[in-house]
């Protein structure tokens, strides 16, 4: 018994000096880029090396994939001998899974020599998502369309798309610049957020008031955005928010004056198109519909451009159908855009009054020629007649 054990010690002596003799380590010497992004490729370089005296021969290498990490091309190397005190750099191109959770992820390497069994190696390499991780997801405004001179509410959805948490994250407005019609209200055009967490989303919101002058259109708001990932590293980024100022214009209809105060009586009537809002309206143009009456004119006129607070007349030229109604509807339909390109098609009634002849003396609607006109009219027939009945003699 003694003989088999003193046997068994020997080998496992023998084992050592030979392990010792002819020892390999496996480790990595570099791999880039650095650090390791999800969805890319990475260049592993692996250093193998010969710590013994003696040669290790048929030294292979093999990459064992494991996820985050694949390969695309062969995954096993054969380094031939090395020997004694040397080491050898071999390179293999790493596939980063696209879902990979950022910070240390492991690599597992294989190798053998002199016909041992593989021994596997975990190998370190950190993964960082992308720098725009960091994600202004969306951006709204209640009302939607902001009116000049009111108060509004800007949101920002901000979405984490690392794998880890940010913090330090400050946002902010930059609507200083005069030629943007925005002012912050009751607030401050900075937001801050101390933390937010892998995934998770946060909403930020900025009560800011239109300038009561504002043109209608559409703004582009600078943002900077600033934060700090899990290790650390600050980032800074400039993005852009676009804001709609608009609104309904407000277009009245009126009729000013006419010429036809009876039934069976042609004459022009003129109507006054008013801007009363605070948007600018263009292409605008007025077409006289089918009624209780005869159109003598054309029926649709074009006006253009009517901004705020302006006024434009037109004339349409009209028979009034015989009735026994004291009025009669005139229809129109107004056609427009606003400076948003937003089209509006809206139906007015007007109403003109009719009145009979008595009414018509009675309340002295029309004008009646006066004595002295009268009397002049006669005189110059007369004088008219007196030299006709002459020149024939």
């Amino acid at each position: 018994m003694r003989k088999v054990l003193l046997f068994i010690s020997l080998i496992f002596a023998i084992s050592i000096a030979n392990a010792y003799a002819s020892g390999l380590t496996v480790e990595i010497s570099k791999y880039e880029p650095y650090p390791a992004e999800p969805g890319k490729y990475v260049d592993v370089w692996i250093k193998v090396q010969n710590i013994g005296s003696d040669d290790a021969e048929n030294v292979y290498v093999k990459i064992q994939p494991n996820f985050p990490f694949s390969i695309d091309e062969q995954s096993e190397k054969n380094l031939g001998t090395i020997i004694g005190g040397e080491e050898v750099l071999t390179r293999f191109k790493i596939r980063v899974d696209e879902n990979a959770v950022q910070g240390d992820n492991y690599l597992d390497v294989a190798y053998k020599y002199n016909g041992y069994d593989w021994i596997t190696k975990r190998i370190p390499i950190f993964i960082q998502t992308h720098d725009s991780i960091l994600s202004i997801e969306k951006v709204y405004t209640k009302p939607g369309i902001l009116e000049p001179g009111k108060i509004a509410k800007l949101y920002l959805v901000l979405k984490n798309l690392a794998d880890s948490f940010l913090s330090d994250i400050k946002i902010k407005l930059d609507i200083a610049n005069s030629s943007l019609p925005f002012a912050p209200i009751n607030s401050t055009s900075e937001k801050r957020i101390y933390l937010l967490e892998s995934k998770e989303n946060a909403t930020l919101v900025f009560d800011i008031v239109t300038n009561p002058s504002a043109e209608s259109g559409i703004y582009k708001i600078p943002i900077s955005i600033e934060y700090s990932d899990s290790v650390g590293e600050k980032y800074v980024r400039q993005d852009i928010v676009s804001l709609t100022v608009g609104g309904k214009p407000s277009i009245d209809v009126l009729l000013d004056e006419t010429s036809i105060l009876k039934p069976g009586e042609s004459g022009d009537i003129e109507v006054s198109i008013i801007n009363s809002g605070l948007i600018d309206v263009k292409f605008l143009k007025i077409k006289l519909l089918d009624g209780e009456y005869k159109k003598l004119s054309a029926d649709t006129i074009y006006i253009g451009d009517l901004d705020s607070d302006d006024t434009d007349t037109v004339k349409f030229k009209i028979y009034a159908n015989p009735t026994k109604e004291k009025k009669t509807t005139l229809r129109f339909l107004i056609h427009y855009y606003d400076k948003n390109n937003n089209e509006y098609t809206e139906y007015r009634n007007l109403t003109l009054n009719l009145y009979s002849s008595y009414e018509i003396s009675k309340y002295n609607l029309r004008e009646k020629p006066s004595y002295a006109i009268v009397l002049l009219i006669i005189i110059a027939l007369a004088i008219g007649y007196f030299f006709y009945k002459r020149k024939r003699k």
